[in-house]
């Protein structure tokens, strides 16, 4: 899986992402100042609907530093109630699969 940051200006693989009820938490090479916005398109293998591209839009809630030197960020959706059924659905069903 990968992510990308500013439509496509930065991209990254993704190692470790988690679909949580409200929000994502994600490892990559990138530190977040907390509160900040952030549109993130996470692009994944979906298992019937082929290669997707979902925009996500939320809030930077937690960035902290891995042992590694990698970053576990924590976003949390905005709109969540009207657009996260279809994200997590397809998404979390692509990540498990």
């Amino acid at each position: 899986m990968r992510l990308y940051l500013d439509h496509g200006v930065d991209e990254a693989a993704c190692t470790k992402f988690r679909v949580e009820e409200h929000g994502v938490t994600f490892e990559s090479p990138w530190e977040f100042p907390l509160m900040a916005e952030l549109s993130i398109c996470v692009d994944f293998q979906h298992p019937r609907a082929g290669r997707c591209r979902t925009p996500v839009h939320g809030v930077v809630v937690g960035s902290d530093r891995r042992a590694d030197g990698r970053f576990e960020t924590t976003v949390l959706f905005f709109g969540m109630a009207e657009d996260g059924p279809a994200f997590e659905n397809g998404l979390a069903a692509a990540v498990a699969g």
